[in-house]
């Protein structure tokens, strides 16, 4: 150690300053979500408004299929239980008033229950692309982020939806 520095000097080697310039650049990143109260966060989100009421009626409308099949086809509604489950939580994260959509009359009437359940399929699998589309035009980091992990979460529920066997159901 050279003379002109006290001893309890700190003496930093070129490793040291390699390993810290990593952490210091990372000091002035933000890790959490976007400050609510911020200018730029309410411009995003009256931005998406419309978006949010687009995503919120769409699920509600597929909530809907769902809730009628499961009271037509009462073997099914354990296997539809969680999509609903699902659904009612995304629209508890929209925090929206939502309106109310209507499937049409005698949609599902007369289906059995392998066809209802190709139905759910279906238009959950249009909910999901539809969902994951919107997220790309979010204005909003954290919606765009809340979107992308509807579409997944739909997505795996739909893997997890059981395959009717052939026959009378």
């Amino acid at each position: 150690m050279p003379e002109s520095l006290p001893c309890d000097a700190v003496t930093l080697t070129r490793r040291t300053t390699v390993a810290a310039v990593p952490f210091l650049a990372l000091a002035a990143c933000r890790w959490g979500p976007e400050d609510e109260e911020s200018p730029e966060v309410e411009r995003a989100q009256d931005a998406d408004a419309g978006l949010v009421a687009t995503v919120a009626t769409a699920i509600t409308r597929v909530s809907q299929i769902v809730d009628a099949v499961t009271g037509q086809h009462v073997g099914l509604a354990a296997a539809l239980a969680p999509l609903a489950a699902m659904h009612a939580a995304h629209l508890q994260v929209l925090a929206v008033p939502v309106t109310t959509a209507t499937i049409a009359p005698g949609e599902l009437d007369g289906q059995n229950s392998r066809s209802a359940l190709a139905t759910i399929r279906l238009e959950e699998a249009r909910l999901q692309t539809g969902i994951a589309d919107l997220a790309a035009t979010a204005v909003s980091g954290t919606l765009a982020r809340a979107l992308a992990s509807m579409s997944a979460s739909i997505a795996q529920h739909l893997a997890a939806l059981p395959e009717l066997a052939r026959g009378p159901a």
